[in-house]
């Protein structure tokens, strides 16, 4: 096949019209129409590689945990990765105008993703190199011939014009992309994939290359905690509450009634039921840590994340059900010796009474001073310091997990402070004349404690190596609950949204982007950048402190 490569940028007379492009990103290209016809533009004709990066693959529901065999044969020792390229956005959307075939029918314009003028067929072709012979060969040619626009079966309309348009079949393809051999397992082999559009001659109107590196390893993220790891208040799929009809003898109205459904531990019916990737634990993949994860992909070509962290979590208890601890258990029964590259913790909220906020007001706030309040709480305090995090750092050794650094987070705080970050007397159903009533008072006690609590993370990071993800705090500012751009969830959208009220005062979609951002900026901070291995610093073995020789650029 003749080969003529029309790539280039398109011209841009008017330098304010240039530097937008320039600042947008965006690039068109020249559509070169062979036999001395005028040159015509496709815009944006761009690949977008996507590689299979689905943080669920390989979760066992029913047993609440990943799939060892899965891990090792797809994650940590794969032959190949699959690739999906695709051009599907670069074609534009339009209409197709439709005529009758029996008087009497109305036929409305249908939309279609239209060919180029004077395009026949769409040739994907992917090279890499030969797996036995020392060269680049051609590995992979689909040819995908263009058709005119069709009716749907069963229409009494037709179209009234004839144009080819582009289905999603022809616009990309997945191919499985041999990773290299394990003596070179942190090398990442190239492949090339090259999208072409062709004339019924078989001539090349435009085409668009890309590289496509493939690693044998990947950076591998393990999030183990409590709620605000798990993604709490954020279900994968948000469900949807019943409106009830006002009856004083039976409010179950998560917008009515939400005080009294809180005070009775009532629960709405439920039209649709949310989604959880692990609805025992409402773990989501709409957390901090996942779409931490998902951020980094736009760098690194494959991201490896699992999750074991569990809503409601403790570090350690007799009479808790997957503790944290028994969470890093699971984690090495999963991941084995495998290296992780980053192991993310978010730990000691609950085991101060702190992050679940409804129970502390009910129990240590409700007929109670400040000063036993905060007498209570440094206790609790001093016990995580004393045996909470120990118990932490002396498990992963004793596990003999192989980790390049453990990352720790601090918490949000400042639950109900206002815009200007100052603390507020409570509002909705943390209103002062509501069951739950947050006093003034009540919230300058609530920031003092979370700032001791943020103090304990950092100290617990420093005594023991960790890696502080500091910042958080920060981005919640003037954001509290009862502020005019709250970052946690409402009462009346946790029960709306998941059909109870364990998502209030966790982070909502802000709050979860704003921590998902500085959790990234931290993790790009110690993984291996895309093709290196991992690395040690001088005297740093695994879980030793921060991983030397890493770009820190946020």
């Amino acid at each position: 096949m003749a080969h003529t490569d029309c790539t280039q940028l398109l011209h841009v007379q008017d330098r304010k019209v240039r530097a937008i492009a320039k600042a947008a990103g965006v690039m068109a290209l020249t559509l070169c129409i062979h036999g001395g016809a005028a040159a015509q533009t496709l815009e944006d004709l761009r690949i977008s590689v996507g590689y299979t990066n689905n943080f669920s693959s390989g979760y066992d529901r029913s047993r609440h945990t990943y799939d060892a065999d899965w891990f090792r044969t797809v994650v940590a020792d794969p032959p190949s990765r699959q690739i999906v390229a695709n051009v599907c956005p670069s074609f534009a959307t339009g209409r197709i105008r439709m005529d009758p075939l029996d008087d009497g029918i109305h036929c409305s314009d249908e939309e279609a993703r239209l060919a180029p003028e004077g395009a026949s067929a769409l040739v994907w072709t992917v090279s890499g190199p030969h797996p036995h012979l020392n060269k680049i060969v051609e590995l992979k040619q689909e040819r995908k011939l263009l058709h005119d626009y069709k009716a749907l079966p069963g229409s009494r309309c037709m179209p009234l014009e004839r144009k080819k348009v582009v289905e999603d079949d022809q616009c990309q393809i997945k191919f499985d992309a041999p990773t290299p051999s394990r003596e070179v397992a942190n090398v990442a082999e190239s492949y090339s994939v090259r999208f072409e559009v062709v004339d019924g001659a078989n001539q090349v109107l435009a085409s668009r290359s890309q590289s496509v590196p493939v690693p044998r390893r990947v950076p591998l993220i393990v999030s183990v905690g409590e709620s605000l790891a798990a993604g709490e208040g954020n279900p994968d799929m948000p469900g949807d509450a019943a409106d009830a009809h006002f009856d004083p003898l039976n409010q179950h109205d998560c917008e009515d009634d939400t005080s009294v459904m809180l005070k009775f531990d009532l629960k709405p019916s439920m039209l649709k039921q949310p989604f959880w990737m692990e609805p025992r634990d409402h773990r989501s993949l709409r957390s901090g840590p996942a779409l931490a994860a998902k951020q980094l992909l736009t760098e690194w070509p494959y991201i490896a994340f699992l999750s074991f962290a569990k809503s409601g979590s403790v570090i350690s208890s007799p009479e808790a059900d997957n503790d944290i601890l028994e969470q890093l258990e699971h984690v090495r029964r999963v991941v084995g010796n495998q290296r992780i590259d980053a192991l993310h913790i978010s730990a000691g909220g609950n085991d101060v009474g702190f992050s679940d906020v409804l129970k502390t007001m009910a129990g240590d706030f409700r007929g109670s001073d400040a000063e036993k309040v905060l007498s209570h709480f440094m206790a609790k305090l001093l016990k995580l310091r004393d045996d909470g995090y120990p118990k932490i750092d002396a498990k992963i050794k004793e596990l003999g997990l192989n980790i390049g650094q453990v990352l720790i987070n601090e918490y949000p705080g400042s639950l109900f402070n206002d815009e200007n970050d100052e603390p507020t007397k409570g509002c909705g159903v943390f209103d002062t004349s509501t069951f739950w009533s947050v006093s003034k008072r009540d919230a300058v006690a609530i920031r003092n404690m979370g700032n001791l609590l943020n103090a304990e993370v950092k100290l617990a990071a420093n005594t023991h190596g960790w890696h502080l993800v500091d910042g958080i705090s920060e981005k919640f500012a003037g954001h509290g609950y009862c502020s005019g751009q709250s970052f946690y969830r409402f009462a009346a959208a946790s029960c709306d949204t998941q059909g109870d009220f364990d998502g209030t005062m966790h982070p909502n979609e802000e709050g979860t982007a704003a921590y998902a951002r500085v959790l990234a900026r931290e993790l790009r901070k110690v993984l291996p950048k895309p093709g290196q291995g991992p690395v040690h610093g001088p005297g740093q073995g695994p879980g030793q402190g921060p991983v030397q020789g890493i770009d820190t650029a946020n």
